[in-house]
């Protein structure tokens, strides 16, 4: 029921080269709630065996195949995207690290099925959603497969909240037209990083690359402004090294 509210305010669309994003239904004033979904699978770190994947298994088929397309892993020319050599190491190697610790986890997690490959195999890939998309709430984790096609942006046009009924909660921004796409911040602080951070953070907690108007547009947070009345432009700092 709460998912077929929250369709009423708000439509997923496929778009060209992008996938399927979540759209407004109609126009909101700032403040306005814009979805509200209740989590499709819900666990925490001293259950995590029992609820994540035995309460994944229970699932219905169309659940559970949503929440196996909530996240893929980030490819490498989203690395190469990130314009510090050294930040672009640290972010490869930090990935990688977590690759590793997930594949560990899937092996212990598949014991009780006598490790097999395929249970190993479904087990990393719902540890890269947990570690893509999951949002806490009190002392659990859950998944939000409607709200996880909500894009990131470093300029959301919604702001997001767990701490009202254990579900998720989008409220408007700024004023949002019908049709506009729903996007939240995966960041804690997103006006204050540096583009270079921001996406590098992304990728390391996310597997996101962000392409938002300010990660494409020159860096606000690293840039002297133009002293000239009539110039509107600012001098960038491009590459950190």
């Amino acid at each position: 029921a709460e998912k077929e509210a929250s369709t009423q305010t708000c439509r997923v669309e496929e778009r060209p080269g992008v996938g399927r994003v979540l759209t407004a239904a109609r126009n909101f004033k700032v403040g306005e709630l814009v979805l509200r979904e209740s989590p499709a699978l819900v666990w925490s770190e001293e259950s995590l065996e029992d609820d994540i994947l035995t309460g994944f298994l229970r699932l219905k088929p169309e659940v559970q195949k949503e929440i196996l397309e909530m996240a893929s892993p980030p490819s490498d020319e989203d690395l190469q995207k990130i314009a510090c050599e050294r930040t672009r190491s640290e972010t490869r190697a930090a990935l990688a690290e977590r690759v590793d610790a997930r594949h560990e986890l899937a092996l212990q997690l598949a014991k009780r099925y006598e490790g097999s490959p395929r249970i190993v195999e479904l087990v990393e890939a719902l540890l890269l959603v947990a570690d893509s998309t999951a949002h806490a709430f009190e002392d659990r984790f859950g998944l939000f497969p409607l709200a996880s096609l909500a894009n990131h942006s470093c300029a959301p046009s919604c702001g997001h909240s767990t701490r009202v009924g254990r579900e998720m909660r989008f409220y408007a921004n700024r004023p949002i037209a019908a049709g506009e796409e729903i996007t939240i911040s995966f960041l804690p602080r997103p006006f204050a990083t540096p583009t270079v951070e921001r996406r590098a953070a992304l990728l390391q907690r996310n597997g996101v690359l962000c392409r938002c108007e300010r990660c494409v547009a020159p860096d606000g947070c690293r840039g002297l402004r133009c002293a000239a009345d009539a110039c509107v432009g600012f001098a960038e700092l491009l590459d950190a090294d």
